[in-house]
């Protein structure tokens, strides 16, 4: 078995490989804690990409699904973003973004809430990645297989519910929790 992601496009595996969807992580707007679309409004506010047509952005590595999304979106947003700084990992996106510099387009199973940042939901539809376990596609899966995908499904609702809840706005500290 393997946790697998896929962009924005189903994933579509070879016939001897069984794919059982888990969770559809849509995509959020991290923002430095003082950007004018986080002070300025209230923290439930959805925004649309096109508002941040004029931002540098923190974006995964050139090449990879998440990035091609990325780009894809900004693009029927009408406007090719600047991408500032590049890398592999969306911790290190949020961390740039808690210095003021840019802003990233994150999973929201990736949010960690680095200090001095914030996120915002996208208006939908919005960019979002789905994740599967896949496994062998024959029936032969022990039973211990099939438990263990019931299990991650059963947290991957246990997480999902907790996203219908607007995010808690921070309460004058960057180091203030959100729900997520």
């Amino acid at each position: 078995m393997a946790i697998v992601a896929s962009w924005g496009t189903p994933l579509a595996p070879p016939p001897h490989v069984r794919a059982h969807s888990l969770l559809l992580d849509p995509m959020v707007v991290v923002l430095p804690d003082d950007h004018p679309l986080a002070t300025g409004q209230p923290a439930d506010t959805e925004l649309h990409l096109e508002q941040l047509r004029a931002e540098s952005w923190v974006s995964i590595l050139a090449g990879h699904a998440a990035r091609e999304q990325f780009h894809d979106a900004a693009r029927e947003a009408g406007f090719t973003p600047t991408v500032r700084f590049e890398t592999e990992s969306y911790d290190v996106a949020q961390a740039l973004v808690g210095t003021g510099i840019a802003v990233a387009l994150v999973s929201r199973l990736a949010l960690t809430h680095a200090p001095g940042t914030t996120h915002r939901e996208l208006v939908r539809p919005r960019p979002y990645r789905q994740l599967y376990a896949v496994t062998k596609a024959d029936a032969s899966l022990t039973p211990l297989a099939d438990m263990l995908i019931g299990l991650l499904r059963d947290v991957a609702r246990d997480i999902t519910a907790t996203w219908e809840a607007p995010p808690r706005e921070e309460q004058g500290s960057s180091n203030s929790p959100h729900g997520a």
